[in-house]
């Protein structure tokens, strides 16, 4: 449908001979949203900046239509541009940033960093999820905010006619060329998101419902983001990990502190492999250093702290005392003593939580492929250099089942923390 929208910085209030078929309260509203809109250079069209919130996580986009970024536009290395605020902006088009696109509902999302100073979102109704959207909203007032060819941004109101298959929003309100990719807001209710504009329709014109939008990219998310999301559900953990350090500053492995029970009383330690910490840097007089939430601490050896260490384990172990300041502690699955830990752990879902290089703490989800001689777990979680030490959990209830150690064949391995358990207990007997 031609373009009969106004334009939004044509309106001052204080001028009496400005008139428009929008009410100055409107416009006034409308005005204050203009920055969540932006012109895409790239693909020739319209963009808005919303957030929405998956698994309790608010994730800012970029939202627009796949026939204006279609696929080949938003491949790694790509460069997305667009005018905003009046200022040409590059997206740049990485690994790291999450984007995804869907032809058959026509739109497109780019995820948005904190650090890229779009400061304007629009807000998702929430009715949303209701059940009939064209009783929700067919006495509802609509407005699009677009960038029609080259000109800035501009407004137009209409109604909505119809939703087909409560996924497609029919509308009355005029747009031009330029404008797919424009949302479709709720004038009279705070300018809340419902669609995303799409193109002309016979007489009229239609877009998206944004529901459905919402469904898929939140399925595309989770697919191709695992690792953010498991790392919010870790998150509470990732004070009981630590990178251990040399005398040079330099990472030599992960570390992790848990707490067990020998004869009755609880005791609690720091975990790794003997190929990070062996005999010889944990005899008396020795000082452990190690990152911890930041800051770098010691751990003196003395004649009061137990400490053992198991070369063909590949384990050893530092008794931490409770005035030292590490307040949070894997516990041990409870089925660690079953007669066989295979059949016990195959179906479940792993996690090695790691401290690689100079990295910070990074989690990897993977598969129990096999347990050794009930003693040595094969596992397909992904780690890097420097996670050797990193305790094996299982995501369920996020408790210990081994310490991963290296790579083996084409997967990697771990020892079974109930072999390391048997022989810790001994050790500490004897000690005491």
């Amino acid at each position: 449908m031609g373009c009969s929208a106004t334009k939004l910085k044509d309106y001052k209030p204080e001028s009496k001979q400005f008139s428009a078929p929008i009410p100055m309260n409107n416009m006034r509203r409308y005005q204050k949203k203009e920055d969540a809109i932006c012109k895409l250079i790239t693909g020739s069209g319209t963009g808005f900046f919303c957030q929405t919130t998956i698994e309790n996580k608010t994730i800012k986009f970029l939202f627009t239509c796949n026939h204006v970024l279609d696929k080949s536009k938003i491949q790694i290395g790509s460069t997305i541009q667009l005018r905003h605020k009046g200022t040409i902006k590059d997206i740049k088009i990485t690994k790291n940033r999450f984007v995804c696109t869907n032809e058959d509902l026509d739109y497109t999302c780019i995820e948005i960093f904190d650090g890229e100073k779009f400061d304007n979102y629009f807000e998702i109704d929430p009715d949303i999820n209701c059940d009939n959207p064209f009783d929700q909203y067919k006495d509802d007032l609509i407005g699009i905010l677009q960038c029609p060819r080259n000109e800035d941004v501009s407004v137009a109101e209409g109604k909505i006619k119809d939703f087909k298959n409560n996924s497609t929003i029919i509308h009355s309100v005029s747009t031009d060329g330029g404008s797919s990719g424009s949302p479709i807001i709720l004038s009279t209710r705070n300018l809340n998101i419902i669609g995303i504009h799409q193109g002309k329709y016979k007489d009229n014109n239609k877009g998206v419902y944004f529901k459905i939008v919402l469904e898929d990219l939140e399925k595309q998310f989770l697919e191709n983001n695992s690792n953010i999301i498991s790392m919010k559900r870790y998150e509470k953990k990732k004070d009981v990990i630590c990178k251990l350090i040399s005398d040079r500053g330099e990472p030599l492995g992960t570390g992790f502190f848990c707490q067990t029970i020998i004869k009755n009383n609880t005791i609690k330690f720091l975990f790794t492999c003997n190929h990070v910490l062996d005999e010889s840097k944990i005899q008396i007089g020795s000082t452990i250093q190690l990152k911890h939430k930041e800051t770098i601490k010691n751990i003196e050896i003395t004649k009061n702290r137990f400490v053992c260490t198991n070369e063909d384990l590949d384990y050893t172990c530092i008794e931490i005392f409770d005035n030292e300041n590490f307040d949070n502690y894997f516990e041990i699955d409870s089925n660690i003593n079953c007669n066989n830990p295979f059949q016990q752990y195959k179906d479940d879902l792993i996690v090695v939580m790691q401290s690689p290089g100079n990295e910070d703490i990074s989690i990897a989800e993977g598969k129990i492929e096999d347990i050794n001689n009930n003693k040595t777990i094969i596992h397909s979680a992904f780690t890097d250099l420097g996670s050797t030490g990193s305790p094996i959990i299982l995501s369920t209830n996020l408790k210990i089942i081994g310490i991963h150690q290296r790579k083996y064949k084409e997967k990697k391995k771990g020892v079974y923390f109930k072999i390391i358990l048997e022989d810790l207990e001994k050790q500490y007997l004897q000690f005491l």
